[in-house]
């Protein structure tokens, strides 16, 4: 998948957190799918900030409340998205490598720490 930081600093600024969440679990789940691979993302947004990943398999949870989701979107443009894909690896997930460039902007010192090229 790929982004773009304009883009994404315009998101920023004008989407409410609740809409900003689903987002990136859009984001998620196009970049866990990108290589033909099924994956299905949930997000619920009250009262608190669920996503419900599920890939090759498994099944993975993550909850925030809404104060976590304020500060990470105010501290860089990318903050949520590298929390959330820290703790879906925490949980166990293996990130495909995919052709776009998300995951550079993401990661962008190379702070992943599990990477699968096979399915």
């Amino acid at each position: 998948m790929n982004s773009s930081s304009l883009i994404r600093t315009q998101m920023i600024q004008h989407l409410s957190a609740k809409d900003f969440f689903k987002h990136l679990g859009n984001c998620v789940q196009q970049e866990l799918s990108e290589n033909g691979d099924v994956c299905e993302v949930v997000v619920k947004t009250l009262p608190h900030y669920y996503m419900t990943v599920k890939f090759q398999r498994k099944t993975y949870q993550l909850a925030f409340k809404k104060i976590q989701i304020n500060r990470l979107m105010k501290e860089e443009i990318f903050a949520l998205d590298r929390t959330i894909w820290m703790i879906l690896e925490q949980k166990g997930l293996k990130i495909p490598v995919t052709s776009g460039n998300y995951m550079k902007h993401v990661f962008p010192h190379g702070h992943r720490t599990v990477i699968c090229t096979s399915k």
